[in-house]
Order: structure tokens, then C-alpha cells, then sequence
């Protein structure tokens, strides 16, 4: 039996990736990241809710059980429900972050089907960190400065290490448990909205949890920000670095 060539197979998995790249303009959707600052910068409230390839997972009845977030959250179906509710959500500036179509094709082709193609407020749930982490972690913090800042996370981030090594100063820090934080913690913090000030910048870092409190708290409050800020800054309120911030993530004409 003869055997295929294999030496085409890098040129093919690159046009593949290109092809993939412009139809879903990811590339274009990264370059939302200027918009987003441009907002902080105008003190224009905002919502960012990232969609990646972890929440797509947990999106999905058939995956109740099985754990999402670095293993850190099982999924339940209440939150399979409430992802799908918040993804579902439309309002001026709330933007919902989509999977990279070159590094999660299903995920963003799932995603795909369930957002409008003229939806305005899209981009990619990457979008402050791969190639424009750099960005995220030297334009935000002056912008912060007079700002009043709440963040979300595990409690087992430090704000000192944020004020001291990137300049970004929080009045308030709502600590959470780093596992299992939907199951505990959801129901207490939905009703919490009241608690934030007219232009509160509230930053969550909290697994898909994050992701629905920012749909709900910003449509109860179109006062405030809130975003959905992952692990971008793990590196100085955790002393952990992921690849992404190493920049070690393999080449990808959409994302990095």
C-alpha cells in the first residue's frame, strides 16, 4: 500500500486556519479590544461576557457532571440554564465574547448559529489576553486611575500584588471560594446588584460564574461596568502564568 505524503499537511492546516479566520473575522473581532478601552476611557458603562471554550462546554446538558474552568467548577444544569440564558442576552453594549474559529471551530460554530450576524457588541473571549495582553495590562491601569473598582475572584487572588505591580487600586474585593463557586456562591451574589455605585467598574474572575453575572448584574445596573476578566491578570494578583502570558500559545492567524 503506497503511502500519502504527509508534507502538505502544514500548508493545508494553514489554509484551513485562514479560511476559518476570515469567515468568522476573528482578527476583526480582536481589534475590538481598542473599542473596549476607548469605553473605560469615556467612563461609557459596558459588560463584557466571555465565551469560550470551557463555557460552550457547560452550556450543554449532556456535559451536567463533568467539570469546566481548569477543574475547578462542576457543571449542573442550572448552570447549562443560566449560560444559555445570559448568551441569549441583547442590550447597548453588552458584549458577548465568541471561541477563537481557528483554535475552537465546533465551539465557535455552536455559538455561530445562536448570534446574529449584525449583533454589533461581538468579539473574541480572548480579547485581553494572546496578542493583545500587552495592551490589557499597560493601557487599563492608568485609565482606573480616579475610578471606583470592585473585584470578583477566587480568594485566593491578592490585590496587593495588583496595586503594587500594575497600579490598579480596588475599594472593595469580594472573596470567593475557588471551587465549585456557582453552586455556593450564585444566588447570594444575583441579589447583591444594589451594592455597587453609579460607575463602579467591577471586574470578575470566577469562571463561568463571571460570565452570567455580568449579563445580569449589567442589564439590572446599565450604570456600572462589568467585566469578565478571566485570568488576565493572574500573573499579579495569583503569581501564575498561563501560557498566554508567557507567550507560549501556538501560532494562530485569528487570535495570537
Amino acid at each position: 500500500m503506497v503511502k500519502k505524503s504527509t508534507k502538505w499537511l502544514p500548508l493545508k492546516r494553514e489554509l484551513v486556519g485562514l479560511r476559518r479566520a476570515f469567515t468568522g473575522r476573528d482578527q476583526a473581532l480582536m481589534r475590538q479590544s481598542s473599542r473596549l478601552l476607548d469605553l473605560v476611557s469615556n467612563k461609557a458603562p459596558w459588560a463584557l461576557a466571555r465565551f469560550n471554550d470551557g463555557e460552550v462546554k457547560a452550556m450543554l446538558s449532556s456535559n451536567v457532571g463533568e467539570k469546566t474552568a481548569r477543574d475547578d467548577q462542576e457543571i449542573n444544569q442550572s448552570l447549562v440554564d443560566k449560560l444559555n440564558w445570559a448568551f441569549n442576552q441583547r442590550s447597548d453594549n453588552l458584549w458577548l465574547g465568541l471561541p477563537c474559529s481557528v483554535c475552537w471551530p465546533s465551539e465557535r460554530a455552536y455559538l455561530g448559529g445562536k448570534i446574529e450576524k449584525n449583533y454589533p457588541y461581538q468579539t473574541l473571549a480572548v480579547v485581553q489576553t494572546n496578542r493583545n495582553w500587552d495592551d490589557w495590562i499597560t493601557k487599563l491601569p492608568p485609565l482606573l486611575k480616579n475610578r471606583s473598582v470592585v473585584w470578583v475572584s477566587g480568594e485566593d487572588q491578592d490585590l496587593n500584588h495588583l496595586k503594587s505591580k500594575v497600579g490598579i487600586v480596588a475599594r472593595d474585593h469580594w472573596k470567593l471560594p475557588t471551587t465549585n463557586v456557582w453552586q455556593s456562591e450564585y444566588k447570594k451574589l444575583s441579589e447583591k446588584y444594589n451594592e455597587f455605585e453609579t460607575g463602579d467598574i467591577v471586574f470578575l474572575s470566577c469562571g463561568p460564574l463571571a460570565t452570567v453575572l455580568a449579563v445580569e448584574w449589567f442589564l439590572k445596573r446599565p450604570d456600572c461596568t462589568f467585566i469578565d476578566i478571566g485570568s488576565t491578570f493572574d500573573p499579579f494578583t495569583r503569581n501564575v502564568w498561563h501560557a498566554c502570558h508567557k507567550k507560549e500559545l501556538p501560532r494562530c492567524i485569528g487570535c495570537n
